[in-house]
């Protein structure tokens, strides 16, 4: 539904898609068809996505893991308070 009510989505299905489209046949069912591979293109690539996460998920829960993403965090954050402090305004 997202895609669907986006504008983006729908000014780039108006731009990109038609030069995919044959003027000898029925534009509505092509433009279906490759609405359709669109959607299982992304369906493919969201299920990886999510697959990946819930993987990553048992790494990232463990404590030691954890403290070590919490320290580089950090790190990062006081350098860039530094680097704030240090400019020139």
């Amino acid at each position: 539904m997202s895609n669907v009510l986006n504008p983006k989505t729908i000014v780039f299905y108006m731009a990109f898609l038609p030069q995919f489209i044959s003027p000898e046949s029925s534009a509505l069912v092509q433009s279906m068809i490759l609405a359709a591979f669109h959607f299982i293109i992304a369906m493919i690539w969201q299920g990886f996505l999510i697959y990946t996460i819930c993987s990553a998920n048992v790494f990232i829960t463990k404590e030691s893991v954890r403290k070590t993403l919490d320290l580089i965090s950090g790190l990062i954050m006081m350098a860039f308070g530094v680097k704030l402090f240090m400019s020139d305004k």
